[in-house]
């Protein structure tokens, strides 16, 4: 199935936000020397910026989303628009959309020496973001929307699955291990907890069941932890 929804905006406004964050905090030395004010020394260059992407970078480790948190880490500082999965399926889009707006929820924490315009510009940012990034996950949650990602498609008894238990292998196919929160929020579009466990093991049943004659893998829920893993 193809992809309808529209261009995915969101990427290259979370990088616009995050190029703009940085470029203010390379500032923040010279006006500090310029006005001096110990409750506003800035750290090291870039290491507030640092802090604020390494958040979101964790964010994305701690959801599964190796290939997102890779692409902040290594430079910190982002300078290219380009979509960093090579093979980016609609769940895992869905999945990194919510790790966004999740981390676009505190109150910003801006660059020391910023002036008012350049907070605004800034707030400006962040609600573009947000505005594309909900847009784009509510395109994505449309009934139909989701493509193919799994190598089973084309297998006859593939469409004869419940279609949570196939959302279910859909977001686990990519993936060696998956929170609850973040798992349930895609696959049931509620949260955790008001998922029963009487609905999630079901489908976790019928999804090994499916799996039993092409992987040698099946999925489980880890003992005492809020986690769904491969074994």
């Amino acid at each position: 199935m193809s992809d309808k929804s529209p261009p995915r905006e969101w990427f290259p406004a979370l990088n616009e936000l995050l190029v703009r964050d940085r470029d203010l905090d390379q500032l923040a030395p010279d006006r500090f020397e310029q006005d001096p004010d110990p409750e506003k020394a800035p750290l090291d260059l870039g290491s507030r910026h640092r802090v604020r992407v390494g958040k979101l970078a964790r964010m994305f480790f701690k959801n599964g989303l190796r290939e997102f948190g890779d692409w902040l880490t290594p430079r910190v500082l982002p300078a290219r628009t380009e979509w960093p999965p090579t093979k980016l399926t609609f769940e895992v889009e869905k999945a990194a959309l919510h790790v966004v707006l999740d981390w676009l929820k505190p109150v910003p924490e801006y660059p020391p020496y910023t002036k008012d315009d350049e907070k605004q510009e800034l707030l400006g940012l962040r609600r573009n973001l947000l505005q594309l990034a909900e847009d784009r996950l509510a395109n994505l949650s449309e009934p139909g929307a989701v493509g193919s990602t799994v190598p089973w498609e084309d297998d006859d008894d593939w469409e004869t699955l419940p279609r949570l238990v196939r959302s279910l292998l859909r977001y686990m196919h990519p993936r060696k291990q998956a929170r609850l929160d973040d798992l349930c929020r895609v696959v049931w579009e509620k949260d955790a907890a008001d998922v029963t466990d009487s609905a999630r093991n079901s489908a976790i049943h019928k999804a090994n069941a499916f799996l039993a004659k092409r992987e040698r893998r099946v999925l489980e829920k880890v003992r005492g932890e809020p986690v769904l893993r491969w074994t």
